[in-house]
């Protein structure tokens, strides 16, 4: 079972990206609308969007190849789930965090996927805070998100921003904010049946990014900015900085998971999201 990235060469001299899906013995083509002219100054772009595309049709392909559940109750166990996945010292130290953590609030000793919520995730990051140093709390919360994120390519967790977005935002344009978010961002419009586009970040330190577009036209459009994790908002905020200097009406963002550090709610707000 494996999906790669190929290449079809067409008669102007250009080449259209495509999947090679091969399943149990069967092979099966998937173009990707993504095509590559000589000289294309946005090669190296588009190759990035056709491999993040391959990557999630293998997870699609992966979770129905090993039977991964698609359609849960969320009764299943998050403890048990987050214990299987640290495997490492430091994971399995946030691992005992976090079930001490949510202790007081488990059912029959379980503590089921339905109660992961963005509020838990704010009450946690609060917890942290109250208890260890910036950069503890930090750490701790990064390998939770890796957890979250584990949980949602394994189709335990649904994205629920779809649904929000559909009912809130009409007639946006889902955009990504770098080519790490392709993954949130393509889920959410696949599912509501919005356009999607991607961006690119270029990350100079841990607090300095700058985001750049392929020249697309945005003027007048609504859009909603999708990612998984707001932490410090950086990203965000220079995506906002770029949307607005572009003509975008309304600029909205959506995240799975809002940690929000260093006052980045009130920052994003300032900035008229």
């Amino acid at each position: 079972m494996n999906v790669k990235l190929r290449s079809k060469k067409l008669s102007d001299g250009s080449q259209s990206l495509y999947l090679d899906i091969y399943i149990k013995g069967v092979r099966q083509y998937e173009f990707l609308g993504i095509k590559i002219t000589k000289n294309d100054p946005q090669r190296k772009h588009k190759k990035q969007i056709a491999e993040m595309k391959r990557a999630k049709k293998e997870l699609e392909v992966m979770a129905n190849y090993h039977d991964v559940p698609q359609n849960f109750n969320g009764d299943e166990d998050f403890i048990e789930y987050f214990k299987n996945n640290a495997k490492n010292p430091t994971s399995k130290s946030v691992f005992h965090n976090f079930n001490d953590f949510v202790k007081a609030k488990t059912i029959k000793g379980k503590f089921p996927f339905k109660l992961v919520s963005e509020k838990l995730i704010e009450e946690y990051k609060s917890y942290l805070e109250n208890h260890y140093k910036n950069s503890t709390a930090w750490m701790y919360l990064i390998k939770l998100k890796t957890i979250l994120n584990k949980a949602v390519k394994d189709k335990l967790i649904s994205i629920r921003p779809a649904k929000f977005i559909k009912n809130n935002f009409q007639n946006s344009l889902i955009i990504g904010p770098d080519i790490e978010s392709f993954q949130w961002a393509s889920s959410v419009a696949d599912q509501i049946n919005f356009p999607f586009t991607v961006l690119r970040k270029k990350r100079f330190s841990s607090r300095k990014v700058s985001i750049k577009d392929e020249g697309q036209d945005f003027r007048g459009k609504k859009v909603v900015i999708v990612d998984d994790v707001i932490s410090s908002g950086n990203t965000i905020l220079e995506t906002v900085k770029l949307l607005k200097r572009r003509g975008v009406s309304k600029i909205n963002v959506v995240c799975t998971h809002g940690i929000f550090s260093e006052n980045a709610l009130s920052k994003i707000k300032k900035a008229g999201v």
